[in-house]
């Protein structure tokens, strides 16, 4: 997000540097480096805030429906993940390690 788009929408959710970064868990300056382009958002950030204006009266009526949207893809991700492969344990003896049983991963 470039450092133009983070002020914006920092400015759309009607909160401080310091408000900002305190949902955002960063210090205060770490924001003002971002909008000062001395360093780059990182993703989660970048995804929370995003999260955070659809989330504010700015982005309303869209805004409900874009993060309805959202839980419902991540639920579906949720729901299909299964394990890959069992889960092995290994032993140790004499002559090294070896699998010692498998069981399926919960």
């Amino acid at each position: 997000m470039a450092p133009k788009e983070i002020r914006f929408l920092r400015h759309q959710i009607d909160v401080t540097q310091a408000e900002l970064a305190a949902r955002l868990r960063v210090d205060d300056q770490t924001v003002a480096r971002w909008e000062k382009e001395q360093s780059k958002m990182p993703g989660p950030a970048d995804m929370m805030l995003r999260v955070l204006y659809f989330a504010s009266d700015a982005a309303q009526p869209e805004g409900a429906e874009v993060l309805k949207e959202l839980k419902e893809a991540v639920g579906e991700i949720i729901g299909s993940d299964q394990a890959l492969h069992d889960e092995v344990t290994f032993k140790q003896d004499n002559s090294g390690w070896s699998p010692e049983g498998s069981k399926v991963a919960a």
